[in-house]
């Protein structure tokens, strides 16, 4: 009997140390299981960390487009108009920018009648991937504007967001002509 219950033992021992070489197998196919499920069963990308990524979004922040009006004062009288440096600085991608010069203080919609025909018209088209900046000079201003009176020089921006006003300045143009000189006569 004792012969028996040897077996028995040994029977048992083998059994434990299959169903310990059983789990250790399965053990491995799980690991190799779960890095498979990971990466092929998952419609989610890990993130950095392993954790799945359940939705991303893109959110792209531009900067403000500004403009910058210099070499002439708002508010300022003049006879002639000098050259004026305009500097555009992180213009919105494929939009526009132009300068407009009309009669009157500054409006949102100035009258094609107040529009001063520019005979160097200036306007960009901004990079069509990234901000832009650019700087421009405007002269001989003083040729287009032939009568005297208030004008406004403004700077205006089109996006596909709509449309602003980046700057302007509003100026007094004399065009006075004045003659000093005497009549004589000789007799």
């Amino acid at each position: 009997d004792d012969d028996k219950d040897d077996d028995k033992d040994d029977d048992k021992d083998d059994d434990k140390d299959d169903d310990k070489d059983k789990d250790k197998d399965d053990d491995k196919d799980d690991d190799k299981d779960d890095d498979d499920d990971d990466d092929a069963d998952s419609p989610f990308l890990p993130d950095a960390s392993g954790r799945p990524i359940l939705d991303q979004v893109k959110v792209q922040v531009w900067p403000m487009a500004t403009a910058e009006i210099s070499k002439i004062t708002d508010g300022n009288e003049y006879t002639q108009i000098p050259p004026i440096e305009i500097k555009l600085d992180d213009l919105y991608p494929s939009s526009t920018t132009q300068v407009r010069v009309y009669k009157g203080e500054r409006k949102e919609n100035p009258s094609a009648g107040d529009l001063v025909q520019l005979s160097n018209p200036m306007a960009w088209v901004a990079d069509p991937v990234k901000p832009d900046d650019k700087i421009f000079q405007m002269k001989n201003l003083h040729k287009d504007i032939t009568e005297g009176g208030t004008y406004t020089i403004e700077v205006w921006h089109t996006t596909p967001f709509g449309e602003q006003s980046l700057s302007h300045v509003t100026i007094f143009v004399d065009q006075t002509i004045e003659v000093n000189g005497a009549v004589i006569s000789s007799e």
